[in-house]
């Protein structure tokens, strides 16, 4: 089978659009994962889609839900990550 790709649009996060990809790849729906964060289905969506952000502490949630590290998902492998966060960066 054919891993998914997400269709988010360009201007989302590196580290979002793996954490859709691997929340669809695993078959995990967006109420599942967003009622563990604890959030509701509809922020979820709108965290994928771009339209609002997570904070650092759903973030770090929402990884560990899906089994990702989020030092690994950021696309900053010899930076550091949290200090990208920190400064308003996502991407």
């Amino acid at each position: 089978m054919t891993a998914y790709r997400p269709t988010t649009p360009p201007t989302v996060p590196r580290v979002i659009r793996q954490l859709v990809t691997a929340r669809v790849n695993r078959r995990i729906s967006q109420a599942a994962v967003a009622e563990r964060i604890p959030v509701t289905q509809t922020t979820l969506s709108r965290w994928e889609n771009g339209q609002r952000e997570p904070s650092l502490r759903d973030l770090i949630a929402w990884c560990g839900i899906l089994g990702l590290d989020l030092c690994a998902a950021s696309p900053y492998a010899d930076g550091d990550p949290l200090e990208e966060l920190a400064a308003g960066g996502l991407s």
